[in-house]
């Protein structure tokens, strides 16, 4: 009967790792397509003053006043 009891219990934890694989490979996979558009480009917005750059997705955002684009 103990022997039964383990082998379900083993059965049982093997189940949910797996099923949270899973989960992990189907977010990562919709994340990764989601953000994907299609160019192998980087753009980014550069400001002179402070020297920080900013990563940004070409056509939907664009620099800001003292910032100069970089691709």
């Amino acid at each position: 009967m103990k022997a039964l009891v383990l082998a379900l219990a083993g059965r049982r934890r093997l189940a949910v790792i797996t099923l949270g694989l899973v989960a992990l490979l189907v977010a990562g996979g919709a994340s990764f397509a989601a953000t994907r558009d299609g160019s192998d480009v980087i753009s980014g917005c550069f400001a002179k003053r402070t020297g920080v750059l900013r990563v940004v997705e070409t056509g939907v955002s664009q620099c800001r006043g003292k910032e100069t684009l970089l691709t």
